[in-house]
């Protein structure tokens, strides 16, 4: 592991590494706003935790914090990033629309946090299940999705949930949909059909509310 800008990040990452070192405060305007539109902070999901750049802030904020992380490259990095905290789970599961075994895909460039859904074979699984069917022990107020264009399938299976619970979503809408045969901005347009409302967009990310 090296330490960037207070992460820390494999030792053979380029693409965040740079990102880091350029703009130290990477994403951090996006975190806060959707934090500050909670109007309680019991428990906060982060689907695609990657290394821990939302999970510290959400562990900082939050009582409780679920994380989905279906890459076994990225743990050793984002159990140190929040170390310090006590009050967080890491589900070694990806999300989608029904529970499956499916296959992992790097963007390239050893960008470690472009790791991708792959429809076709790779020498890396993983296993996907819905967070409707994921036992939670109190009323999500914040999910984030950030899973490399595969958010649309995520927020299907969590459909039942985010009814119930009218969480803070945010999503970070990508052009990779295409390999998945949907339009970029279709998990924005399920969630404008099931009634949330655009509350803020920076840049790639919206953050809905209701």
């Amino acid at each position: 592991m090296k330490k960037i800008s207070g992460y820390y990040i494999q030792d053979d990452d380029v693409g965040i590494s740079a990102i880091l070192q350029r703009d130290k405060k990477y994403q951090s305007d996006i975190r806060r706003a959707a934090i500050e539109y909670c109007k309680t902070r019991i428990l906060a999901i982060d689907a695609g935790a990657h290394v821990g750049l939302w999970s510290r802030d959400f562990c900082k904020e939050f009582q409780n914090v679920v994380l989905f992380e279906p890459n076994s490259d990225n743990y050793e990095c984002l159990q140190a990033n929040i170390a310090a905290y006590q009050n967080w789970r890491l589900v070694q599961y990806g999300l989608g629309d029904k529970s499956s075994i499916c296959f992992l895909k790097n963007k390239g460039n050893k960008h470690l946090g472009g790791t991708k859904i792959s429809i076709d074979p790779t020498d890396h699984t993983c296993e996907l299940i819905t967070l409707d069917s994921f036992p939670l022990q109190s009323k999500i107020d914040l999910i984030k999705f950030d899973i490399e264009g595969y958010e649309f399938f995520a927020i299907q299976g969590a459909i039942n949930t985010i009814l119930k619970d009218k969480p803070i979503i945010v999503i970070e809408q990508k052009q990779t949909t295409s390999e998945y045969g949907i339009d970029r901005y279709a998990a924005k347009k399920l969630l404008l059909d099931i009634g949330a409302k655009i509350l803020k967009t920076v840049n790639d990310d919206i953050i809905f509310g209701w």
